[in-house]
């Protein structure tokens, strides 16, 4: 579960990251907590529908629920993180100071 919540965490930063280039702090600060909202707010519905069925089915499944839900993560984190560098280059580069 940390790994998850770190996950997620990363991915929300790495969304934003461009929007505070390009807007500016308070400007991405208030997208940074759409993006958190957008990804918790699912989160907390599916856990408050059915938590305890999709925690049964990982632990009758663990043996490769963890790793493919672990390995998706983790690709999906890397694809926001690598779209999110190059869009914040392209930005970065075509600002003025």
């Amino acid at each position: 579960f940390p790994l998850v919540v770190a996950g997620l965490s990363i991915a929300a930063i790495g969304l934003t990251l461009h929007f505070i280039f390009k807007f500016g702090s308070e400007k991405g600060r208030i997208f940074f907590f759409l993006v958190v909202f957008a990804i918790c707010g699912p989160i907390l519905v599916i856990a408050s529908m059915g938590g305890d069925s999709i925690n049964a089915w990982i632990a009758a499944n663990a043996t490769f629920a963890v790793p493919l839900l672990g390995g998706g993560l983790f690709l999906l984190v890397l694809a926001i993180l690598t779209v999110s560098f190059l869009i914040s280059c392209r930005i970065y580069n075509k600002k003025d100071f």
